[in-house]
């Protein structure tokens, strides 16, 4: 009778606890199961987002550095340019310079020659005036030159 009841209770068991408690398994086994597919596929998209951000830094990379490269370029080319300007306002007022220098030289010029003339002049009109002999209008124009310094 024990064996009897034994079998009756698995059997009622059976019924009532073990197709719940498999369908309340297979429930979670299929749970799990796509859990794991879930985080499979968030791997997958969390490793292709990497990668895209990899890529997408690289890329930053490489542009800034042309642009970096660019900057230089035209930086250099500025210094150049501005150096060559300079070169070229410093030759002009070079230039300028020599002429003015040239321009007062020959106004000074000018004007040494209208003193020279002048005091030419100014001595032979004296020593016509004396009518004096050599030794006198050396002394004449010996004094002359004195007085003019």
């Amino acid at each position: 009778m024990q064996i009897f009841n034994f079998f009756l209770l698995l059997w009622v068991l059976k019924l009532l606890v073990y197709k719940p408690l498999l369908a309340f398994l297979d429930k979670r086994a299929d749970s799990i199961q796509n859990n794991i597919k879930e985080t499979e596929a968030n791997k997958k998209e969390a490793q292709e987002i990497l990668t895209e951000q990899k890529e997408v830094f690289v890329q930053a990379r490489l542009e800034a550095k042309k642009i970096r490269e660019h900057v230089e370029a035209n930086s250099q080319q500025e210094r150049e340019l501005t150096l060559a300007k300079t070169e070229d306002a410093a030759k002009k007022i070079i230039e300028n310079a020599k002429k003015e220098i040239d321009a007062n030289l020959v106004e000074a010029q000018k004007v040494l020659l209208k003193k020279v003339g002048a005091t030419s002049i100014l001595l032979a009109e004296k020593i016509l005036k004396k009518n004096l002999n050599t030794e006198e209008n050396k002394n004449i124009i010996k004094t002359y030159l004195e007085e003019e310094k």
